[in-house]
């Protein structure tokens, strides 16, 4: 749902990486307090990537629906035809 791809563009923004990177080590207390300190939002589950520029990130691409490997594969082409 549109929470779940929100969630995983949140935690994708939070550190700069796709989410499912995040997944392996979402229970880390380091990775669980960031979380905690933007607010809660963020999912660490696959489906999400950053929209980085000249080494800035500008936002998140979040889907759900498919797979976790689905839904970040059409977030990564999505963001490659901006």
């Amino acid at each position: 749902g549109v929470y779940g791809s929100q969630g995983k563009a949140v935690a994708a923004v939070a550190f700069g990486r796709t989410s499912g990177e995040l997944q392996e080590r979402a229970d880390s207390p380091i990775i669980r307090g960031i979380l905690a300190a933007e607010g809660g939002h963020g999912i660490p589950s696959q489906g999400a990537a950053p929209i980085i520029r000249n080494g800035a990130i500008e936002g998140a691409v979040g889907v759900g629906g498919g797979t976790g490997q689905q839904d970040e594969d059409c977030a990564k082409a999505g963001i490659a035809k901006l």
